[in-house]
């Protein structure tokens, strides 16, 4: 495959899977869901329906999205943010997502490094940084 790039979400109660080859399509399988708890298997669920809280930025129904489709929403979420419209979250990440982010990176070079398994550190209000 040309462009294998999916994740996948697995907890106790189901799992979804996302993949770039499939941008219009996300599988979900929740534990106990229709059509009843013997259902073995990923529902296909169509992500491009009128419904969804980025609709307004798409083409008509039928079309599908492409690759270049999730930058429009990227800045049209964070124009509208901006504009007081909208929270930045939950559909975008907010500054301290960001930071945490970036101290599970840490902390994974320097596993890296170390060879062992290392805490993410995480900067308190008290010592200055976000909270």
């Amino acid at each position: 495959r040309k462009n294998d790039l999916a994740f996948e979400v697995h907890g106790s109660r189901g799992s979804l899977t996302f993949d770039l080859e499939r941008l219009n399509e996300l599988h979900v399988h929740l534990d106990g869901s229709e059509p009843g708890a013997r259902a073995q298997g990923f529902r296909r669920v169509l992500v491009t329906e009128a419904d969804h809280p980025f609709a307004g930025r798409w083409w008509p129904p039928g079309h599908t999205l492409g690759w270049e489709h999730s930058f429009v929403h990227e800045i049209g979420h964070l124009l509208a943010a901006i504009a007081g419209e909208h929270a930045v979250a939950p559909y975008g990440a907010t500054f301290e997502d960001g930071y945490r982010a970036a101290a599970v990176c840490d902390a994974i070079l320097a596993s890296s490094a170390s060879g062992r398994r290392e805490r993410v550190g995480y900067l308190g209000p008290a010592s200055g940084g976000p909270g």
